[in-house]
């Protein structure tokens, strides 16, 4: 098995290829990692695809593997709410030695301006995304991994396979998937994308207190 770095260099150089290809549809670049990439995590985050515009892509630094966990750092709205609700509920510490990520690594303003590139090319960008993403996984064998927004959660369970009668609806918040010998799977509804309820808040705070 390829270790972690050889891991990065791989993605690194397949999504940048990507890139150069469809430049002229993906004028706000990519982005792989949010977090320093240690030999192994308890908990990775993972996002659906990188938001954001031109103006956010270095390319220059595209390439690089973070030496500080934004969401430890950055005023950005998810990483706020991210750092707040693993603030409040005991796991900061979990929070700082995490791995964040995304399913997809090309960045878009929005779901309607990544869904105007056209299907194939946009498949494809998925499809390698993806498989990367679920490589990485497997190997920094984590216990848990949380999922920003249930699209993410659903498209990430079926890559790793997980049977639909192993999904559990914890509120309407939070959902759970379990994969034997392996990491426990949480989709969140997205901190960002739609609001919560202060039940909500309070009964994901009182599950995150307990079960991680």
């Amino acid at each position: 098995m390829a270790t972690l770095g050889e891991w990065y260099q791989t993605a690194k150089h397949d999504i940048h290829q990507l890139w150069e290809n469809n430049k002229e549809l993906l004028p706000s670049g990519y982005s792989i990692l949010y977090s320093p990439l240690p030999e192994q995590a308890d908990l990775v985050i993972v996002g659906y695809n990188p938001g954001g515009n031109s103006t956010d892509f270095d390319v220059e630094n595209a390439g690089s593997i973070p030496t500080e966990h934004e969401y430890l750092n950055e005023s950005y709205p998810l990483a706020k709410k991210m750092r707040q609700l693993f603030e409040e509920s005991g796991h900061l510490e979990l929070l700082k030695k995490s791995v964040k990520t995304n399913l997809i690594y090309f960045r878009s303003r929005d779901v309607k301006s990544w869904e105007s590139i056209p299907k194939d090319i946009r498949t494809t960008l998925e499809t390698r995304s993806i498989a990367a993403t679920t490589s990485l996984v497997r190997q920094l064998k984590p216990k848990w991994i949380v999922c920003e927004g249930f699209a993410t959660y659903d498209r990430l369970c079926e890559q790793l396979l997980v049977s639909k009668d192993k999904n559990q609806n914890i509120n309407s918040a939070v959902r759970v998937s379990s994969i034997t010998g392996g990491p426990l799977i949480i989709g969140l509804k997205h901190p960002t994308g739609a609001r919560w309820s202060s039940s909500e808040k309070n009964e994901t705070l009182k599950w995150f207190k307990s079960y991680l």
